[in-house]
């Protein structure tokens, strides 16, 4: 940091003064010691009356052109000053929500949700699951925050300790339908596959398949109820194990990698092999490689 402060010189380090508070960059005090920087807005305030500047942004940067230099010197110390960004923990989830729900319509209650509505190949598939209060895995969470070796650590220790109906439907019923209409017709499936009818279920999403008992729509429900996400976590690691399956018997779409989603290795895959009979034709990008638009 004492390098930098030579080649910066004293407009450097006003200017890094300016670009600290304006970045709201953490700067230890041992740092703003060592550029001789006092920790104010003294040297932001003068910088800013003194000199025309210009808008970048939310950054005011000097408009003299040896000071957008040194500025921008500046945002590259700072930034490197700055520690790596932390990802947030998945979120923890209680029982509460089923619970109220529980004494309201009474149990058994099942958690519902789909995974592979978007992907432009292979099926969609619902997942319901009805937890036991006692005996649920801990580390339950959306399938979204967490890893492949987490999720099958849990579809495991689901399976294992609660009830289960899966729900798949595959491309032929998604061109037919809509995908909106297979994703319902999965998760009703998903219910008629469950051990014992439940008296009430929760629904990730904002729309209602039909179902043989009452149930509530929950948008984001599987990172805001537990039974929801554990069905996430159902249909997510069933879907993957499909989309394995498939790259073993269609090699050279990468579908073990990028599950169906429409990613570059995807496209590059179209273009060399073209389409195969897993890809939904009602799928925009598929019908632009078959030229049905």
């Amino acid at each position: 940091m004492v390098e930098a402060r030579g080649a910066l010189g004293h407009w450097g380090a006003e200017t890094l003064h300016a670009a600290c508070e304006l970045r709201k960059a953490c700067v230890a005090p041992s740092v703003c010691h060592a550029m001789r920087v006092p920790r104010t807005n003294a040297g932001f305030k003068k910088l800013i009356h003194k000199f025309p500047g210009r808008r970048i942004g939310r950054r005011y940067i000097p408009g003299r052109s040896r000071n957008n230099t040194v500025a921008n010197y500046a945002m590259t110390i700072i930034d490197s000053l700055r520690p790596p960004p932390r990802r947030n923990a998945p979120r923890l989830l209680d029982y509460s929500i089923e619970r109220d729900a529980i004494e309201l319509h009474g149990a058994p209650l099942a958690g519902i949700d789909e995974a592979g509505r978007g992907p432009w190949a292979g099926p969609v598939v619902a997942a319901a699951v009805i937890l036991d209060p006692d005996k649920i895995p801990n580390g339950v969470t959306d399938s979204k925050a967490l890893n492949a070796e987490k999720r099958a650590l849990l579809f495991r220790k689901i399976m294992a300790t609660a009830q289960v109906g899966v729900g798949i439907a595959d491309v032929a019923r998604i061109d037919r339908d809509n995908i909106l209409q297979a994703t319902l017709w999965a998760m009703s499936e998903a219910v008629c596959q469950l051990p014992q009818v439940p008296q009430f279920a929760l629904v990730d999403g904002n729309k209602l398949p039909r179902l043989p008992c009452k149930a509530q729509a929950l948008v984001k429900g599987d990172a805001r109820c537990l039974s929801i996400a554990a069905a996430s976590i159902i249909a997510k690691v069933t879907r993957d194990k499909i989309m394995e399956a498939m790259a073993k018997t269609h090699p050279g779409y990468g579908f073990e990698r990028h599950k169906g989603y429409g990613t570059a290795e995807h496209q590059a895959a179209l273009d060399k092999l073209g389409v195969c009979a897993h890809h939904r034709r009602s799928f925009k990008p598929i019908q632009l490689k078959l030229k049905l638009l």
